[in-house]
């Protein structure tokens, strides 16, 4: 496997230093974190009321959005 050298602030390094699990390695890390979760992750973390606040509230926020013309 090929690697590459990456610089990042030590606050940075800090950060990912703290988040890392147990015997994981940067990358590892690095992969977990940029990861998107699944279908399976996400279904079911909000409420069936949340839902329809959250549709409502991005349907309000659409319909004040100037829409953009591409030429």
């Amino acid at each position: 496997m090929a690697y590459k050298n990456i610089s990042v602030s030590l606050d940075v390094y800090e950060q990912l230093r703290s988040r890392k699990a147990g015997g994981e390695s940067f990358s590892q890390e690095l992969r977990r974190l940029l990861a998107r979760p699944s279908l399976e992750e996400v279904t079911g973390i909000l409420s069936g009321k949340e839902a329809v606040e959250l549709e409502a509230h991005v349907k309000e926020l659409r319909a004040k959005t100037k829409v953009r013309q591409w030429y």
